[in-house]
């Protein structure tokens, strides 16, 4: 595991919310190409009165745009969707490289700074020490050992 790949956590968790967003939204506009038509109609029992019933659809006319607007709509939904599943599985393996490390200073160090997002100096006063340097260097000398290059992940 590298920084470059630690420091993605928080943008794969972001990135994730927002492809969630993505594919929700597209979802509505797929459910709004179906336009409503209201008509009158009456009971077909006494006393008839009359009241609207909405009908869902397209208009024989709006057939060919609606169906090409749909598949355009899948397609993009189906792009964001593995986008999303590369992202998650990205993310669990960067979890699951966290959980492993067995030294807990190192697991908060990284928590604090990776996860939560905080200043090295902060990190430093959260772990009791006062110096940014100790974290810094504890990470560094962790992420260069030959255990964690060999890590299984």
């Amino acid at each position: 595991m590298t920084k470059k790949q630690l420091s993605q956590l928080r943008d794969l968790k972001r990135e994730i919310q927002l492809l969630k967003e993505q594919s929700a939204e597209i979802r509505n506009r797929m459910r709004g190409m179906k336009t409503p038509n209201c008509i009158e109609a009456s009971a077909p029992y006494p006393p008839y009165q009359k009241h609207n019933v909405t009908i869902y659809g397209v208009a024989p006319s709006e057939t060919d745009a609606y169906q090409e607007d749909n598949l355009r709509l899948q397609k993009k939904r189906l792009a964001i969707a593995e986008r999303e599943r590369r992202c998650q599985t990205e993310l669990d393996k960067i979890e699951r490289f966290i959980s492993g490390i067995e030294d807990s200073k190192i697991r908060q160090i990284i928590t604090l700074y990776y996860i939560q997002g905080l200043s090295w100096q902060q990190v430093a006063f959260k772990i009791g020490h006062h110096d940014e340097q100790y974290a810094r260097r504890k990470i560094d000398r962790f992420l260069k050992c030959t255990k964690c290059t060999d890590y299984p992940m």
